[in-house]
């Protein structure tokens, strides 16, 4: 399932309020195997700079995160907003998943990334 969404971040593209977006993650079916995203869940691959007391911020979705753990045929999450933190994560709720930022800009917009590949069994 594609599911184009993200929290507030300046005026770039996709931005809801979190309670419009917890309207369409409450939209993604629970047989759900492998979900496309805009923006990251809260917490995961999402910290952006910021000039604060811990040099950065989380600007994922909460209740995406909250979504993903109801999620028990999810097998892959990706997704590519926040370009700093390209990667492969997991949740302890879904060790099965692979969660991944898989930006294949950096946060200065160069096209440095690697393009993933992910072998999943579905």
């Amino acid at each position: 399932m594609e599911a184009p969404g993200s929290r507030f971040f300046f005026w770039w593209a996709y931005n809801a309020s979190e309670p419009n977006l917890k309207l369409k993650w409450d939209l993604i079916p629970l047989d759900t195997q492998i979900l496309v995203l805009h923006g990251p869940p809260y917490g995961i691959g999402d910290k952006a700079p910021r000039v604060n007391d811990v040099g950065y911020e989380h600007t994922g979705s909460p209740s995406l995160t909250e979504k993903l753990k109801t999620l028990t045929n999810l097998k892959l999450v990706i997704w590519g907003h926040i370009h700093g933190e390209y990667g492969v994560y997991k949740m302890p709720e879904l060790p099965n998943t692979i969660l991944a930022n898989v930006s294949l800009m950096n946060d200065k917009y160069q096209p440095v990334n690697k393009p993933m590949v992910f072998d999943l069994e579905i």
